[in-house]
């Protein structure tokens, strides 16, 4: 049986990353405790890991026909705390089309970034 497990935004980051909340453990001793467990299980298993979405979605594309299964990420709540860890101003783009309320939000929101 074989595996493609998906290891999504910032976890490329443990250990590095808030370590009071993650631990210290590196990413690195991540992949290593898998590919361990897998070994005891009789399991075979491929490690990927993204920042970005479209490699993920192509990961997942490629193990059509090659894997038994994928151990899929949360990578929404990732992307939150990338967010939060950028100390960046944000400015949300959430809208799903643009039309005048959008803009003028987008327009009122630039103007009070500008300002600071």
């Amino acid at each position: 049986m074989k595996f493609l497990v998906i290891n999504g935004p910032n976890l490329n980051l443990l250990g590095l990353r808030e370590p009071a909340i993650y631990g210290s453990r590196s990413f690195a001793a991540l992949q290593d405790f898998i590919r361990a467990s897998a070994a005891d299980a009789g399991v075979e298993v491929d490690l990927f890991q993204s920042n970005h979405e479209g490699a993920i979605v192509d990961a997942i594309q490629a193990a059509y026909g090659t894997a038994d299964g994928i151990v899929k990420p949360n990578y929404a709540k990732k992307a939150a705390e990338a967010y939060a860890n950028a100390e960046l101003h944000l400015i949300d783009g959430g809208a799903h089309g643009f039309n005048r309320r959008h803009d003028a939000e987008a327009i009122r929101y630039l103007t009070a970034f500008a300002a600071l």
